[in-house]
């Protein structure tokens, strides 16, 4: 990483207020990504994912094995 040369407070303070937000920005993604992977943890969760799973790749199944009527 190149070091960056500012010429005033001013543009150090910019940048700071950047980097803050950011900072920001991605401890809010954080908690967000926590929260769903704890809610899709659930058991009643896991069942409906891997029922939904196991759902789609039948119907997968079912459409290649008989493609020749469609």
């Amino acid at each position: 990483m190149t070091p960056k040369y500012y010429t005033s407070f001013k543009e150090i303070d910019k940048a700071l207020n950047i980097l803050k937000l950011q900072k920001a920005i991605e401890k809010e993604q954080l908690i967000f990504n926590y929260q769903k992977a704890k809610h899709l943890l659930y058991p009643q969760n896991i069942a409906k994912e891997v029922g939904d799973i196991i759902q789609q790749k039948l119907i997968n199944l079912l459409i290649n094995k008989f493609s020749w009527v469609f």
